[in-house]
């Protein structure tokens, strides 16, 4: 849902185009609730799958003690 040309921008990006990648989240949660499957196992997966891939970026692209600490709060 975000513009292929913020996602493939090479320089940095502008407060609108980052304000647009920050609702990511978020719309991906709306687009996974539409999904009538009778359950929020769509959004539970999401959220393991999502997880797992901050976990590889620990200590690279996250501060561990900030990361560590989002895992407490979200768990």
């Amino acid at each position: 849902m975000i513009p292929p040309g913020i996602l493939q921008k090479p320089d940095r990006l502008d407060m609108e185009e980052f304000t647009e990648v920050k609702k990511h989240p978020v719309n991906g949660a709306k687009l996974l609730r539409r999904i009538d499957c009778g359950t929020d196992l769509p959004m539970i997966v999401a959220f393991d799958r999502t997880l797992s891939i901050m976990k590889q970026g620990r200590g690279t692209e996250f501060e561990p003690r900030l990361f560590d600490r989002f895992l407490e709060i979200v768990s």
